[in-house]
Formats: structure tokens, C-alpha cells, sequence
């Protein structure tokens, strides 16, 4: 029984879209995360500079020549970027993803843009709308929204959606990962593992596995 992800793919490729409709030369990668990933976006400019708070995935985006600075965003950048991606590396609480998005625009050269990519919520895909109207979803503002108002205020702005899946032939092992993305699903009666399994059996099963949609929404703010 084994998990299969395919995200890594969609999002690099997003990435080199971003860069090449700006023409950027320079990219600065927050979170950069798999070497694999940094490699195919840093070959697309001329520079590069990847944020990595994780002692051991800094060493090896070093040990494939990238320059790389291993601390905690925000931390000392000395220059600006034409393009800055933060995927998936922002915190979660309100006061930290304003602080974050208002350093990453600081990185940002004039005519750059910045890219900010975030988990959808994933209470919509298993069980769907009707749903969000649970205590356990009204008692947290969506990281979604706060992005969304944040993001608008820095300059010409978008948001959409880059698809991926997360794959397996065990429900159960899938449920488990799913848990894993919202402590909201573990918290609620109503969205237990039970129900997600459920889910699973009834909505994203294709023949002997079970496929569930990834929503990366992506927020981007042009500096003019």
C-alpha cells in the first residue's frame, strides 16, 4: 500500500509559466524544498536563491551547485528578484501570513511579480459544500481568504487553481494523509475517518484506486 503524488510536477510547471510570462531572470525560491523541483526552475534564469529552513534539504539543493541560504522566511535578502515563489512554505495563523507575504513583496524588483501557492481546503472535494457551514469550518478563517485580501492590496493581482492527485489502493491510508493536511477533519464528529473513507469509496475510486483532487490555489501581485 503505497501514496503516490504527482504535485512536484504541476507546480514546477506553473512556476516556469509565471517566469516566462514576465521574461524573469532572476527567481528567489521560498520553501524550495526538493532538489529535483529547484533544479528545473533555477535553470530558467540566470540567477538564483532558494530559502530552505531545513538544515538537511539545504545541503542538498547545495550539493547541486544552487545558492541557497538556510534559515526561516522572513530572514536578510540582500536584493530583489524578479520573480519570488513561495509554494506551500507560509504559515498558517493570520499575524504570520501577513508578516511572510509583506516580506516576499519586499524581495519583489519593480516589473516582478510575486507567486504565493497554498492548499485549497479540502473539506469541499470530500464532502462538499454544504459542509462548510460546520462549527469547525466557521470557527477558523480560510487561509484562502486572508491570502485573497492580502494579495489585493499589494498591486494587480489573480488567483487560480493548478490541480494535482494524491493516489493509493488503501482508502484507509489515504484518509489518514488527508487528516494529516487539516486538524479540522480529526476535530469534527461530522469529518472523521470514518466518514473520509466513505467518501473516498463513494466519489474517488477508479477501478482498484482511489484518486482524490488536489487544489493548489495560486495568488500572484504584479510591482509596477
Amino acid at each position: 500500500m503505497t501514496i503516490s503524488y504527482n504535485q512536484n510536477r504541476y507546480l514546477v510547471a506553473n512556476s516556469l509559466r509565471e517566469a516566462r510570462a514576465i521574461h524573469a531572470l532572476s527567481i528567489l525560491d521560498i520553501g524550495a524544498g526538493s532538489p529535483m523541483s529547484a533544479v528545473q526552475i533555477a535553470s530558467s534564469v540566470s540567477k538564483y536563491l532558494a530559502i530552505e529552513v531545513c538544515p538537511d534539504k539545504a545541503q542538498r539543493l547545495r550539493s547541486k551547485r544552487l545558492n541557497v541560504i538556510c534559515d526561516e522566511f522572513p530572514c536578510h535578502i540582500e536584493c530583489k528578484y524578479d520573480l519570488v515563489i513561495a509554494s506551500h512554505s507560509m504559515p498558517s495563523d493570520p499575524i504570520g501570513i501577513k508578516v511572510f507575504v509583506d516580506a516576499a513583496w519586499q524581495c519583489v524588483e519593480q516589473s516582478g511579480r510575486l507567486v504565493l501557492v497554498t492548499f485549497s481546503d479540502p473539506i469541499s472535494n470530500l464532502f462538499g459544500e454544504d459542509l462548510r457551514h460546520s462549527a469547525s469550518y466557521q470557527g477558523r478563517r480560510p487561509k484562502i481568504e486572508i491570502l485573497r485580501s492580502l494579495v489585493s492590496d499589494l498591486g494587480e493581482s489573480r488567483h487560480y487553481s493548478v490541480h494535482s492527485f494524491l493516489s493509493s489502493d488503501s482508502e484507509k491510508e489515504l484518509a489518514d494523509e488527508i487528516i494529516k493536511w487539516d486538524s479540522r477533519l480529526s476535530d469534527n464528529v461530522m469529518l472523521n475517518r470514518d466518514a473520509i473513507i466513505v467518501a473516498l469509496q463513494r466519489r474517488f475510486k477508479v477501478e482498484n484506486l482511489f484518486h482524490f483532487p488536489i487544489q493548489h490555489d495560486v495568488f500572484t501581485a504584479d510591482r509596477y
